[in-house]
């Protein structure tokens, strides 16, 4: 672990999602002043954990967070910008041993994640993506290998059920973004495994702001000139002429339609709005703004001429 955290390739890395990690000396996990280490939520009292998560500092705390999982060999963080959000977890699942496969099921594992995402995706703010990274102790062709015992692909259909997206999986409430395979720029092994019998997976998303578009300027109607918008209508639209099918009718009804939208859309003026603006601010409230500063200044005059105990004070205070 001390290798792999003092590299300085890795300091270019946004996140590290450990499992069965080494402790120091000292019987505690690394740390590093480059690093924010966040561990499982549980308490259990344990000093060694299987599963971490570093984040490095780069990433402020306003754009990140530790969210809970009910399972001590689960991490979970929530990253987001302002347009999506991405959901980590570092999963550790012991192996199965021979004797009694049901004592390592995965499905306290799964359950624990299930309930994670519903309570990140309860404010239904952001599109959502979902990582699951983790040391799974199952074997299935589903991710490599041809010659694999029948034994061991059975071992891991729970976590190939667990994977696809069914109605009993909250992994369903993902929006349409976590599908986008434009999200995922690179995905390999990575370059150095540290002296480590497991090899890391490098990977790296776009989760960056998408830019929106410039929205319509919103118009003043209260101050468009109707009078001209009326005449440009009539000059467009000609003199009328005898309708007697109901055709002509839509024909001659689209035609004013769309001539009343042009020159309304041409003549109205366009809003100016400061970054200061609000919506609510109509004009009365600025009328009753002018006379609640006007009768403030002559109270602020009247008390720096007269004092503010004279009755002339006192009457503009009650004004006010």
């Amino acid at each position: 672990m001390e290798a792999l955290i003092n590299d300085h390739q890795t300091q270019n890395l946004d996140v590290l999602l450990i499992q069965e990690p080494s402790i120091t000396t000292y019987q505690t996990h690394v740390n590093h002043s480059a690093w924010r280490l966040y561990r499982p939520t549980p308490e259990t009292g344990a000093d060694r954990f299987r599963s971490l998560i570093y984040v490095n500092k780069r990433i402020s705390t306003s754009s990140h967070r530790q969210i809970l999982c009910n399972h001590p060999d689960i991490a979970a963080v929530k990253i987001w910008t302002a347009d999506t959000q991405l959901l980590l977890f570092s999963v550790y699942i012991p192996s199965v041993p021979l004797g009694t496969p049901d004592s390592a099921s995965p499905e306290p594992a799964f359950t624990a994640i299930q309930n994670t995402i519903t309570a990140a995706l309860r404010d239904g703010r952001r599109p959502t993506s979902i990582v699951l990274a983790g040391d799974f102790n199952r074997h299935h062709p589903t991710w490599g290998g041809n010659y694999i015992q029948p034994r061991l692909i059975e071992e891991a259909s729970d976590l190939i059920d667990f994977s696809k997206p069914t109605t009993s999986t909250a992994l369903d409430h993902r929006s349409d973004s976590t599908n986008n395979p434009e999200l995922l720029v690179k995905c390999h092994l990575y370059h150095e495994n540290y002296g480590s019998d497991h090899r890391a997976t490098y990977s790296e998303w776009n989760i960056q702001p998408q830019n929106k578009p410039n929205n319509k300027a919103r118009k003043v109607y209260d101050r468009a000139d109707w009078a001209r918008i009326g005449e440009e209508v009539a000059r467009q639209t000609g003199p009328w002429k005898g309708i007697k099918t109901r055709p002509g009718l839509d024909r001659v009804v689209e035609k004013l339609i769309s001539a009343t939208a042009q020159a309304v859309d041409q003549l109205t003026p366009d809003t100016r709005p400061t970054p200061y603006s609000k919506r609510w601010f109509t004009p009365d409230l600025k009328v009753q703004q002018v006379e609640g500063n006007q009768l403030r200044r002559r109270w602020q005059a009247s008390c720096a001429e007269l004092g503010r105990e004279h009755v002339n004070t006192i009457t503009a205070f009650q004004l006010m």
